[in-house]
């Protein structure tokens, strides 16, 4: 073999050798990118597993505290005197998806109350717990309330806005009565509802407010002077 042709053969041998080190090292680089993302993602995972704890650990503790107010207590007689017992595991602390709006929901099938708790700061709980806990005692009160009646559902959502006091910075009697009205408007358009009232929202609204604003059952005592006429 010539001399020529010699150095041009080792000159591949060292070329090739150069090509696939480059090949190896590129490897190696996207290998350890991929492991980085990877590692990146399962830290990601573990931060938003503790947030996600954490956000319903602290539901449960708001539930806890609620339980322990005398709102919580006339409720508690109140499914008492219709030989009904309504427990802690009957609340259900949940992730509800952000862009719902849903902070909470009554399920009349299984007599529970879910709680989006990513979706309510500390100062909704106590207005959530009592709007809900309004559902489940017309419910039980009626025994087992026609949740596809527009009327029975218009109405018990009326008594949950007022009674929950949801509305209690309006002070202008009008105001505070558009207030509750809008409030069961957005309740009835979203997916916690599938009813049709016959006689449009605003038909109906005016056919059943003052009956059903004024009745305060079970909560009594700070709601006198609240009574529209």
């Amino acid at each position: 073999m010539s001399d020529n042709k010699r150095t041009g053969f080792f000159q591949g041998l060292r070329d090739l050798a150069a090509q696939r080190r480059e090949e190896t090292d590129v490897k190696t680089r996207e290998e350890k990118h991929q492991q980085y993302r990877e590692m990146a993602q399962r830290t990601r995972d573990l931060k938003m597993s503790q947030f996600k704890r954490e956000v319903l650990d602290d539901c449960e503790d708001f539930v806890l505290q609620y339980f322990q107010t005398p709102e919580w207590g006339i409720f508690d007689q109140a499914f008492m005197k219709y030989g009904y017992f309504f427990n802690l595991e009957q609340f259900n602390c949940r992730l509800c998806p952000g862009n719902s709006g849903l902070r909470g929901a009554y399920h009349p099938e299984k007599k529970e109350i879910s709680l989006c708790a990513n979706n309510l700061r500390a100062k909704d709980y106590p207005f959530v717990l009592s709007h809900e806990l309004v559902h489940a005692y017309d419910d039980i009160r009626t025994k087992n309330m026609d949740w596809n009646d527009c009327k029975k559902v218009m109405c018990s959502e009326i008594r949950a806005y007022h009674l929950s006091r949801e509305c209690q910075n309006v002070s202008n009697p009008t105001a505070y009565q558009k207030c509750i009205q809008e409030g069961v408007k957005k309740s009835l358009n979203s997916e916690e509802f599938n009813v049709t009232c016959e006689d449009g929202f605003r038909g109906t609204m005016e056919d059943i407010f003052l009956d059903c604003f004024n009745d305060n059952s079970p909560i009594l005592d700070f709601l006198s002077s609240r009574k529209v006429t």
